[in-house]
């Protein structure tokens, strides 16, 4: 019988990619109608194009390998416990030490836009410090919330009651 941590986390990770794919939506159309507008800071458009594409390719990817990924976990955890979760153990640590790296990087993305802001002069570097800033941030609190739920889900993975 799967745990109801197990399967709220992993509900919510699907939950968390079609979010993502929304952010990645949004980016879409802010970048186009920034293009469509010609406004004074289009080149805002290009940062929020290449996040969009990302948003899209990695929410879609995550919302379409979640359901499988639970499943065969449930299905591990009935039938090799121990093993399923040391394997899981190991994937999680994993996980967990990307999101700290990601979240460096989206800082420092988000040090750059504001630098460009702040420093650019012209509007395409103001226009692309702005798109930095702004998908730096979301991307940011996106991936706090993920990786708070990636710790609560590790946590449990140590002692999961009845299976470890």
């Amino acid at each position: 019988m799967p745990s109801n941590e197990l399967l709220s986390y992993f509900s919510a990770e699907r939950g968390g990619a079609w979010l993502l794919v929304l952010m990645g939506a949004g980016g879409l159309a802010f970048a186009g109608w920034l293009w469509h507008a010609r406004h004074v800071y289009q080149a805002m458009a290009w940062p929020l194009l290449l996040f969009a594409l990302l948003e899209l390719g990695i929410g879609c990817g995550l919302a379409w390998r979640t359901p499988g990924q639970a499943a065969a976990l449930v299905e591990g955890l009935d039938r090799t416990p121990a093993v399923t979760l040391a394997a899981e153990r190991t994937r999680m640590a994993t996980v967990e030490r990307n999101f700290r790296i990601v979240k460096v990087v989206e800082l420092a993305l988000l040090a750059l836009g504001a630098g460009l802001v702040l420093l650019g002069g012209r509007a395409a570097l103001t226009g692309i410090g702005l798109g930095l800033v702004l998908e730096a941030a979301l991307l940011l609190v996106f991936d706090v919330f993920a990786a708070a739920r990636a710790a609560d889900y590790t946590a449990w993975l140590t002692t999961p009651p009845g299976l470890g």
